[in-house]
């Protein structure tokens, strides 16, 4: 389980894209600028639709689909759980 909801990130990741730098709500909230900066990129690419579970987790062969995707585009592992609107970039690589 996430240890921060939906509702969360979604209101830093406006915060952020609107007139607050990710230094200033780190410092703020105890919360590393990395996740913050990750959040803000995911609702740039996706809006409201950000952050949104699974109803089932990602399997072996949605992942290889997704790794493949991420090889033959040269897309960076940020760059592709960003596009595949994943909560973070370790979801690729938990069994």
């Amino acid at each position: 389980m996430s240890k921060y909801n939906r509702e969360f990130k979604l209101a830093i990741a406006r915060q952020c894209l609107s007139h607050e730098s990710s230094r200033s709500i780190s410092k703020r909230l105890g919360i590393p600028d990395r996740y913050i900066r990750y959040w803000a990129q995911v609702y740039r690419f996706h809006g409201h639709n950000s952050f949104i579970k699974r109803k089932t987790p990602c399997s072996f062969e949605d992942k290889y689909r997704i790794l493949k995707t991420m090889h033959e585009n040269h897309w960076s592992i940020t760059y592709t759980s960003i596009v595949y609107n994943m909560s973070g970039v370790d979801t690729l690589f938990s069994t």
